[in-house]
């Protein structure tokens, strides 16, 4: 059990270990960061690899973008789809044929549900199903023997 806490302990350290870094963390999450620091080496080790990798990507020489990859105004809207207005408008258009669809559904759902009820209540009035018409019929007598 007491690896379990120290796991989870591990985790929020390095969850947090690259926000420290930029210095976006609070005052009290500084300090519990550079007290498990203190006393743990893998996390330490963890907080160097960090430091190394941000060092070296500032060190990497920026990349000019052939082109702007920013939306335009009319982009960003076709890439949000039609706003509330335009589906209500869309739905007041063709109001009939889904109200007529929606109704056409609800009935047959309706059906459905009323046959397989009253296929139950039936079923179960009837009790065990009767024996089939060939085992009804009497054994026929057996033959007369001939004369002798």
């Amino acid at each position: 059990m007491r690896g379990f806490w120290r796991n989870r302990r591990h985790d929020r350290i390095r969850a947090l270990l690259s926000s420290y870094i930029d210095g976006e963390v609070s005052a009290s999450e500084s300090r519990y960061v550079e007290e498990h620091l203190l006393a743990c080496d893998a996390c330490a080790a963890d907080l160097r690899s960090l430091r190394a990798t941000t060092a070296l990507l500032g060190s990497l020489a920026a990349l000019n973008a052939p082109r702007s990859y920013a939306l335009t105004a009319a982009q960003a809207q076709a890439a949000r789809g039609p706003g509330l207005y335009e589906r209500i408008a869309r739905v007041w258009r063709y109001g009939r044929a889904a109200k007529l669809a929606a109704v056409g559904a609800a009935m047959a759902l309706v059906a459905l549900l009323f046959g397989g009820i009253v296929g139950i209540m039936l079923q179960s009035s009837v009790g065990a199903p009767a024996a089939p018409i060939a085992a009804q019929r009497p054994a026929p007598a057996p033959a007369a023997a001939a004369p002798a």
